[in-house]
This record gives C-alpha cells, sequence and structure tokens, in this order.
C-alpha cells in the first residue's frame, strides 16, 4: 500500500497535473521523483504559459475565502498561531516561493502551464496524507505545535533548489512531530518519529505498515519522502540528482538513457543536449540565454527568461528557431517554444515555419488531443477519461467523481468512482 508524501512532495508533479511520477512532476507537474514542472525540450503548438506565477517574497499569496484570510491571525493586533487546517496552504506558499527563488519566476510559469503553484500544491497536500492528519493528532501519534510553523515556513523558503530533495529540518519536525518511533506501527509518514517513513517491512503484506528508517542511495522507493536527505526516488530507486556539468538523461523513455544518470537534474538546472547522443546539466540562466533576433536550438540554448521582453523561441526548422517577442491574444503565430500565445491559448499553425493564429484551448468537457494531455486544455483542466472519450476535465477533491487516477489530487480514482484519498493500514 503506498503512502502518499507529506510535506515536500512537489511539483512535482507537483504542478501540472494530478498523478504524479516528479521523477515526481509526486507535484503532473509536480511528482515526487522530482525533476522539473514541465518539457520544453522541442517544438509544438503548446498552450501558452502563465505570464505571471510569482510568488511575493513578502508577503503570502492574497487567499480567496474568509477562512484562509482569517488564517494565522485573530485579530488586526494579536497575530494567531496557525492550525492543522492552514498547513496545507502554508507548506505549499513556502515550497512554491523555495521553487520560484532557485527557478525564478518566469520559468516557473513556463513549467506551470497556466497552474497556479501555491493553488495546486495545497491540494495535493489537502487530499493526500493531510487528509488523515487531523486524525493521526487526535490519536496522539502526532504532537502538533503551532508555535514551530513560522520556522518551519522560513527554513523550507530557504532551501530554494534543494527543497524538493530535502527532508524535514529541525524546526519542521517540531512543528508537526511524530510520536511513533522506528518499527512501531503507524498510519502516515507524520506518525513517525524524526525523519523516517510510514510503510511495510520489505517483502512483507501492504498492512501493517510501520515506521522505518530513510532509504539509501539505489534502494527501492516509492516517493522521495522515502529516501535520505539530498536524494530522490527516481525509476524506483532513491538516487542523487546530478549537478551542474555531470550527464544526464534527455530521452526519458529509453531505458538504457538512465544508465548515464540515476536522476533528473538537480532543481535550478535543465538537461541540455551537447551531442545527438550525450546531455549534460546546465544552469537555467545559462540554457536559456539567447536574446531576442539570436538562433536557439531546444533541447539545446533557449531564449532567455525573466527579461524585460517574453520570448519564445520560434521554429525555423524542426531543430533551430528564432528568439521573437511572443504575441498578444488571438494574434499571428508561428509554432514555437513555449509558445508565442498567452496562457490560455495555443498556435494552430499547420507545420514548422508557417503563421497560424492564437485560439483558445479547449474548456471544460470539450473534446481534447490525448497525445499532448496535459498542455491540449485550458489551465486547471487535464485531457482526460469523460464518459469514455477524451475531453477536457477538472482534477477533483476526494469525494468527487473521476474516471482515472489523473483526475484527482490525491492520484487515486476509487473503485466506485470517486476520487479517494491514498490508502492506509488500520
Amino acid at each position: 500500500m503506498q503512502n502518499r508524501p507529506f510535506f515536500l512532495t512537489m511539483l512535482c508533479g507537483i504542478l501540472l497535473g494530478s498523478g504524479c511520477t516528479i521523477t515526481e512532476g509526486e507535484v503532473d507537474g509536480f511528482t515526487d521523483d522530482d525533476s522539473s514542472l514541465g518539457d520544453d525540450s522541442s517544438f509544438s503548438d503548446d498552450s501558452g504559459e502563465q505570464t505571471d506565477a510569482g510568488i511575493d517574497s513578502s508577503e503570502p499569496v492574497e487567499k480567496t475565502d474568509a477562512s484562509r484570510e482569517d488564517a494565522g491571525k485573530e485579530d488586526s493586533n494579536t497575530p494567531a498561531l496557525p492550525t492543522v487546517e492552514d498547513l496545507p496552504y502554508l507548506f505549499a506558499y513556502a515550497t512554491c516561493g523555495a521553487i520560484e527563488d532557485c527557478e525564478g519566476s518566469e520559468y516557473l510559469a513556463i513549467t506551470l502551464r497556466g497552474k497556479d503553484c501555491v493553488e495546486h500544491t495545497e491540494m495535493v497536500f489537502m487530499n493526500r496524507d493531510y487528509a488523515y492528519l487531523s486524525d493521526s493528532v487526535s490519536a496522539g501519534r502526532v504532537a502538533f505545535n503551532p508555535e514551530n510553523v513560522e520556522q518551519c515556513l522560513e527554513e523550507i523558503r530557504s532551501q530554494g533548489c534543494d527543497v524538493t530533495s530535502s527532508r524535514r529540518t529541525e524546526s519542521c519536525q517540531q512543528a508537526v512531530q511524530g510520536t511513533v518511533s522506528i518499527g512501531s506501527n503507524c498510519v502516515i509518514d507524520a506518525d513517525c518519529e524524526g525523519n523516517a517513513f510510514c510503510g511495510p517491512e520489505p517483502g512483507e503484506a501492504e498492512c501493517p505498515t510501520v515506521c522505518r528508517a530513510l532509504l539509501e542511495e539505489n534502494e527501492a522507493c516509492e516517493k522521495s519522502d522515502q529516501c535520505e536527505n539530498g536524494r530522490v526516488c527516481a525509476g524506483g530507486i532513491c538516487a542523487t540528482p546530478p549537478k551542474e556539468g555531470e550527464k544526464c538523461c534527455l530521452a526519458e523513455s529509453d531505458a538504457s538513457c538512465w544508465d548515464l544518470a540515476p536522476a533528473p537534474c538537480a532543481r535550478g538546472l535543465e538537461c541540455t543536449a551537447d551531442t545527438e547522443t550525450e546531455a549534460t546539466c546546465k544552469r537555467i540562466s545559462e540554457v536559456r540565454s539567447a536574446k531576442e533576433g539570436e538562433t536557439c536550438e531546444p533541447p539545446g540554448l533557449m531564449c532567455e527568461v525573466g527579461g524585460v521582453t517574453l520570448l519564445s523561441c520560434v521554429a525555423i526548422d524542426s531543430s533551430t528557431g528564432i528568439c521573437k517577442p511572443k504575441v498578444e491574444q488571438d494574434g499571428t503565430c508561428q509554432a514555437a517554444q513555449p509558445s508565442q500565445c498567452p496562457v490560455g491559448q495555443y498556435c494552430d499553425a499547420e507545420g514548422l515555419a508557417v503563421d497560424g493564429k492564437c485560439v483558445d484551448l479547449p474548456d471544460l468537457y470539450q473534446p481534447c488531443r490525448a497525445e499532448n494531455q496535459i498542455i491540449r486544455c485550458a489551465p486547471g483542466l487535464i485531457c482526460d477519461l469523460y464518459r469514455g472519450e477524451m475531453a477536457c476535465v477538472p482534477i477533483n477533491s476526494n469525494g468527487s467523481a473521476c474516471e482515472s487516477d489523473e483526475a484527482c489530487y490525491s492520484g487515486i480514482c476509487g473503485e466506485d468512482g470517486n476520487c479517494v484519498a491514498p490508502p492506509i493500514c488500520e
């Protein structure tokens, strides 16, 4: 029985969808084997990316309903301590802030393709292990110490590029303090003392689950939170992400490619082609440095991010392009990476180096192209089964109807056709 990540699952997968693999994009856009949130390695008429996925560095983003606006406040003069119910938002905000500090707001927006990092990550947290956290607190398996939450959030934010390969800091262990010792029965990861995880003993049945020490390099894993600090779960094993200048795998579907590198590049780096058969991890700022009017060559040199003008690598042929400005809504466009079109639209050009028009991405329950699932729907929707056909559907919370795991924030569509939290041993 798979226990899903508690604190720092991302984005990876965590962010582009709900089912998760970063190496985990565990936060589909963020997944738990953590490599990246998206793929800009080839020309396509994909959706426009979000132009501002930014996380203000000084203040939390504004919340959208009364209960969230009150999180952490009692009145205008006396700050209140957070509750267990506040944690999904607070930890999502800190985690997304760390990723933005590492990669920059424009690059994050490109990889998110219209999703809001904080909102999506909060929903993933809420519908996975957080669904059971209150029960663990009530049962005494977890001691919640709200006075330690602020320091924990600061430490998560300060992790920057290491946020998705890092395990819980001391203050975070104190904020959500597990009381179950190694080898004793547990329900979720948070039940366990210190940095440990809840799972069956190797070779044993799925239940019962016990607290286990974090896994070492090359040990079999299901998610990054099971691996020692500095490692991620990639291809079913705990591995250290390649650092700058080290070899990496571009052809992720080719099993032999992973002999070159056991995990995707560390966050803040991109796997960039050096030759037809070799690639290395390079800093985002180095890879994405071509100026307007200069040549770009995905998956090698790409257009700069963070400049005054938003640029796209507009295709000349299948391997080369020119960096050109993005266009306005409904404007004339060409196949590019990322799309020349604004968020919510894609370029309908039929071929390379030919003009097309920015048109709206398919909306709720409209037909979509299965071969390009996530990016073929309006922001916040995925291309998935709906009444037996492929259509744009929302990602749902626990208890809502579903036809596949990808349509659930929890990553699990239950046998009754509704999204459910990860199964537990009681």
